[in-house]
Protein backbone atom coordinates (compact mmCIF):
# COMPACT_ATOMS: atom_id res chain seq x y z
CA UNK A 1 0.00 0.00 0.00
CA UNK A 2 1.17 3.88 -0.78
CA UNK A 3 -0.50 6.09 1.13
CA UNK A 4 1.88 8.38 -0.40
CA UNK A 5 1.02 7.77 -3.59
CA UNK A 6 -2.60 7.76 -3.26
CA UNK A 7 -2.31 11.43 -1.87
CA UNK A 8 -0.04 12.51 -5.04
CA UNK A 9 -2.99 10.81 -7.02
CA UNK A 10 -5.13 13.06 -5.01
CA UNK A 11 -3.32 16.05 -5.12
CA UNK A 12 -2.89 15.72 -9.29
CA UNK A 13 -6.55 16.02 -9.22
CA UNK A 14 -6.85 18.75 -7.31
CA UNK A 15 -7.92 17.61 -3.95
CA UNK A 16 -5.70 18.18 -0.87
CA UNK A 17 -5.78 16.40 1.57
CA UNK A 18 -3.99 13.78 3.94
CA UNK A 19 -3.74 10.13 3.37
CA UNK A 20 -2.95 7.41 5.94
CA UNK A 21 -3.01 4.27 5.75
CA UNK A 22 -4.57 1.46 8.40
CA UNK A 23 -3.60 -1.74 7.04
CA UNK A 24 -5.53 -1.94 3.40
CA UNK A 25 -7.49 1.01 4.64
CA UNK A 26 -7.25 4.45 3.17
CA UNK A 27 -8.16 7.27 5.42
CA UNK A 28 -8.46 10.54 4.16
CA UNK A 29 -8.14 13.81 5.48
CA UNK A 30 -9.23 16.21 3.08
CA UNK A 31 -8.41 20.30 3.62
CA UNK A 32 -11.88 21.01 3.48
CA UNK A 33 -15.31 19.42 3.48
CA UNK A 34 -16.15 20.39 -0.08
CA UNK A 35 -13.27 18.91 -1.49
CA UNK A 36 -15.34 15.52 -1.90
CA UNK A 37 -18.59 16.69 -2.05
CA UNK A 38 -18.86 15.96 -6.22
CA UNK A 39 -20.45 12.68 -6.56
CA UNK A 40 -18.05 12.17 -10.12
CA UNK A 41 -14.65 12.69 -7.43
CA UNK A 42 -15.76 10.54 -5.26
CA UNK A 43 -15.74 7.86 -7.90
CA UNK A 44 -12.57 8.62 -9.08
CA UNK A 45 -11.25 8.65 -5.57
CA UNK A 46 -12.58 4.93 -5.45
CA UNK A 47 -11.05 3.98 -8.92
CA UNK A 48 -7.43 5.16 -7.42
CA UNK A 49 -7.68 2.79 -4.21
CA UNK A 50 -6.81 -0.40 -5.63
CA UNK A 51 -4.26 0.75 -7.63
CA UNK A 52 -2.68 2.04 -4.71
CA UNK A 53 -3.04 -1.36 -2.84
CA UNK A 54 -5.91 -0.03 -0.78
CA UNK A 55 -9.29 -2.03 -0.44
CA UNK A 56 -11.14 -0.12 2.05
CA UNK A 57 -11.70 3.88 2.47
CA UNK A 58 -12.45 6.05 5.06
CA UNK A 59 -13.12 10.24 5.16
CA UNK A 60 -12.67 12.71 7.82
CA UNK A 61 -14.76 15.28 8.04
CA UNK A 62 -12.74 18.36 9.38
CA UNK A 63 -14.17 19.98 11.87
CA UNK A 64 -16.40 23.04 11.89
CA UNK A 65 -15.48 25.87 13.80
CA UNK A 66 -18.45 25.48 15.92
CA UNK A 67 -18.65 21.50 16.50
CA UNK A 68 -16.92 22.20 19.70
CA UNK A 69 -19.70 24.48 21.39
CA UNK A 70 -20.55 24.23 25.16
CA UNK A 71 -23.14 21.89 25.58
CA UNK A 72 -25.81 22.90 28.67
CA UNK A 73 -26.19 19.97 31.36
CA UNK A 74 -29.65 21.11 31.09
Amino acid sequence: MSAAGLQQALSAMGIACTVEAREKLALIIPASESMLSDVAIRRAVLALLADHGFTHVALEIPDQPDDHAAVSGD
